[in-house]
């Protein structure tokens, strides 16, 4: 029974041309499995001040201890808070929605003052940011 499954649906399409995958040059349109990615990411990040909260985490300090990230607990559906800290009377915090859980943001301090991100959208929708902190400002840039 099993052999004669095996011969119907892959030996005989073999032997009579068709195969068990269509020619390609039979297709009428081209396929494409991989569409653009969108740049709505962009609105997903939201960058603004706001003051002090209680302690999140524990701060993750820059080289040079004067700068520091704190980060509130991810769960599915909430949006991901970073607080961040730059020798000013407030905080800046970087917002982060609809974030792809199966893996897990990123964020390194490169030097004394520059915050590596790695975000996750979806399976192939990656974003890396860069945050340059400084007495003066918190910059968001690629």
């Amino acid at each position: 029974m099993k052999l004669r499954y095996f011969l119907v649906f892959f030996i005989l399409p073999i032997i009579f041309g068709n195969g068990p995958f269509s020619d390609p040059s039979k297709w009428k349109d081209t396929r494409n499995f991989h569409t653009l990615i969108q740049s709505d990411f962009e609105n997903k990040i939201i960058v603004k001040k706001t003051s002090f909260p209680a302690i999140l985490t524990q701060p993750i300090h820059s080289d040079n201890k004067s700068y520091y990230y704190m980060k509130k607990q991810e769960r599915e559906g909430e949006p991901l808070e970073i607080y961040i800290y730059n020798e000013k009377d407030y905080l800046t915090l970087i917002q982060f929605q609809d974030l792809y859980f199966n893996f897990k943001p990123k964020f390194t301090w490169i030097n004394e003052k520059l915050l590596f991100m790695r975000i996750w959208w979806g399976r192939i929708g990656l974003r890396q940011r860069f945050v340059r902190c400084t007495a003066n400002s918190t910059t968001l840039f690629n």
